[in-house]
């Protein structure tokens, strides 16, 4: 397979893979991952483990002793093979000089290639694991001056945002919804009469739901790859036509899925309600902690049945909303 003429265009490789000489030896359990490529590769043969066509591929070599191991990974069953006295007959018989791939392999392998008399055509085992390595790639990536992953994905107050965003998570809720959310009224200059209303208790359902509200939004902005801001960008689309007509359509499911999850599960928050609450202000858990605590088991079972059927309507309203403005498949 080697040549110094450089190729040029389609033709040229498709030309010189079809005339090539040079035996090619694909190791894998399976002939699955590169199945169909024979028809565009002279010699190229599949040594594997297991026969998927049960003899009747021409191009499919598997041994026929084959010792029961319990295999841990695609470099066990390439190396087995590799060490197959049937396998290097085979690779005999086709000359020396040929060249292996795999789709996963080891040091080990390489060994055993090359005791086999064949040149693996991958970039080395010890080059792969080191660039498996997200530490070194971003390394890699800031040397070229490349954006990577970490860097591209999120801005630099992202991390302080989402980290902000977390902390409820990492304190009791009642302490930290408590005192942020007399904190937060304080500093707005409310007085102690706007204390005592709802407003304390949205506050503190706002910080305290905050980080699963977060986690869905973030997990479904990271879903979407950049291309298709900068395709919209690029046809001459505005930005709030690209929010409103590409971003929003695939951010909608998760929205909808975060905005379901903090509705169900703070109807029947109580620790945080039970601390900021003022009389005439009750909210249903509220309500129903206070009917437990008198004995009035018919009045909170009640309430419980009323709070199950409003959580199943608006599930149901929002799915079915959330079907009408997010994303349509033709």
């Amino acid at each position: 397979m080697t040549t110094t003429t450089p190729l040029r265009g389609i033709s040229e490789i498709r030309a010189f893979f079809r005339t090539n000489q040079t035996p090619i030896y694909f190791v894998s359990p399976t002939a699955f991952n590169l199945l169909g490529i024979d028809r565009w590769v002279r010699n190229l043969f599949y040594v594997n483990y297991f026969d998927s066509f049960e003899g009747t591929h021409p191009r499919v070599f598997v041994p026929q002793e084959r010792p029961y191991r319990e295999f841990e990974s695609m470099e066990d069953i390439c190396n087995e093979l590799l060490a197959n006295r049937e396998v290097n007959e085979e690779i005999a018989r086709h000359g020396p000089g040929g060249k292996a791939v795999f789709v996963m392999f080891d040091e080990e392998t390489e060994a055993l290639a090359a005791k086999a008399g064949l040149e693996v055509a991958l970039p080395s085992a010890e080059l792969r694991h080191r660039l498996d390595s997200k530490i070194v790639t971003t390394q890699l990536a800031n040397d070229a001056g490349v954006p990577s992953a970490p860097k591209a994905a999120s801005s630099p107050a992202t991390p302080h945002a989402a980290s902000t965003a977390r902390a409820p998570q990492s304190i009791p809720a009642p302490v930290v919804v408590g005192s942020k959310a007399v904190s937060i009224a304080s500093k707005s200059g409310l007085t102690g009469n706007t204390l005592a209303t709802l407003f304390i208790l949205l506050i503190s359902y706002c910080t305290r739901y905050l980080p699963y509200g977060m986690r869905y939004s973030v997990t479904s902005m990271q879903q979407i790859a950049n291309e298709l801001e900068e395709s919209a960008l690029v046809n001459g689309a505005s930005w709030w036509q690209t929010f409103r007509r590409v971003l929003l359509p695939l951010l909608m499911p998760g929205l909808i899925a975060g905005w379901i999850y903090i509705l169900v599960v703070s109807f029947r928050e109580l620790s945080s309600s039970i601390l900021l609450y003022s009389p005439g202000n009750e909210v249903l858990s509220i309500l129903i902690f206070e009917q437990f605590e008198n004995g009035q088991f018919t009045v909170l079972s009640a309430l419980g049945v009323v709070m199950v059927l409003t959580l199943i309507v608006l599930v149901t309203v929002a799915y079915k909303l959330g079907a009408k403005v997010g994303l349509k498949q033709d």
